[in-house]
């Protein structure tokens, strides 16, 4: 990845990793107020995803979680993210959660990639979300959109970040052929650096993945210490997903300009 967005993911890590610690009851009391007043715009405003949210028991997970999640039943929250956000990111960050439920993510995944299929169903929740106008982006984290992705499942987002990663390995192709027709030394050495920069966070996201399936299996660790590791390798993997994404798109669209179009027709630039 480059210097740059290594540097981005370090300080969201230091920023995120600090909010995780013991609760503080009289913030804790503070923040579920928050989160009651965000309910309750939600049921005057957009009934449908009020009453979904009211369903989900609030649970404070300060020690564990360092944003929200859901497991159908339940809403984790860390006290001291949701202290970081606004009424109307609150309603969105219900909504998030409210339709990962809906939507049976949980249960739909199959053999999938459990990291990148999580990123597909981002993209499919936050972009209805947008179109129902729930909420506010949360401006203090990244959110995945994306508005090729409104109207598509999660099964057909996925098939496409995959078609993606494809391509990120077809690029090492072109690049070598642009060397061997004598393009310009500048963009070659553009796209090398994109190149090698992807298959970096490639390499990481399968030793992340090898990580958390060893804990899946270690019969030696269990409860909240396991939860915790698990989570953070999650998060990691997360950040470095959007930093490759990110990174395919905006290296990708330079590159074609700095060739003037010359790069290969069947390589689709999103």
């Amino acid at each position: 990845m480059t210097t740059a967005t290594s540097t981005q993911n370090k300080d969201d890590a230091k920023k995120f990793a600090n909010l995780i610690g013991p609760m503080d009851p009289k913030l804790d009391r503070e923040v579920r107020e928050l989160l009651v007043t965000a309910r309750i715009g939600m049921l005057l405003k957009t009934s449908f995803f009020g009453n979904l949210a009211t369903r989900l028991k609030l649970v404070n997970a300060d020690e564990w979680c360092p944003t929200a999640a859901t497991d159908g039943r339940n809403f984790y929250y860390n006290s001291r993210f949701i202290k970081m956000l606004s009424t109307k990111e609150l309603e969105f960050l219900f909504g998030h959660e409210v339709l990962h439920c809906v939507y049976d993510h949980f249960g739909r995944r199959g053999d999938r990639d459990p990291q990148l299929w999580n990123i597909a169903n981002d993209y499919c929740v936050n972009a209805d979300l947008k179109k129902h106008r729930v909420g506010d982006f949360i401006t203090c984290v990244p959110c995945l959109y994306d508005s090729k992705y409104e109207g598509m499942s999660s099964e057909e987002v996925y098939d496409d970040l995959y078609e993606n990663a494809e391509k990120m390995a077809q690029t090492r192709g072109s690049a070598r052929k642009a060397a061997r027709e004598g393009r310009s030394a500048e963009a070659d050495k553009f796209n090398e650096e994109v190149v090698v920069n992807l298959d970096g966070a490639r390499r990481q996201m399968s030793a992340l993945t090898r990580q958390i399936r060893a804990i899946e299996v270690d019969p030696t660790m269990k409860g909240e210490d396991k939860r915790k590791q698990m989570m953070e390798l999650v998060r990691q993997q997360v950040a470095v997903a959007k930093g490759a994404n990110e990174l395919y798109r905006n290296g990708a669209k330079a590159l074609q300009e700095k060739r003037s179009g010359s790069l290969d027709p069947s390589m689709d630039v999103p």
